[in-house]
């Protein structure tokens, strides 16, 4: 009996992309995160990430879609 070929092909990474909010500054950014992260981003709503504008790691907000604040 023959062995089927199978096809090896590169592992997709599937990635979303996530609004937050530096709750010091309120610099608002868009996040390429797993979605790993994106599950705990949901349930926390915070994480921690260097902001540019305060030049320094902060915490911040996750800003679901369609949120204008």
């Amino acid at each position: 009996m023959s062995q089927p070929n199978y096809i090896h092909s590169p592992v997709l990474k599937v990635s979303y992309v996530a609004m937050v909010q530096c709750l010091r500054c309120r610099t608002r950014v868009s996040v390429e995160v797993t979605a790993e992260e994106l599950k705990r981003l949901r349930s926390s709503e915070r994480l921690h990430r260097t902001c540019d504008q305060c030049g320094q790691e902060t915490e911040w907000q996750y800003l679901p879609l369609g949120v204008s604040r």
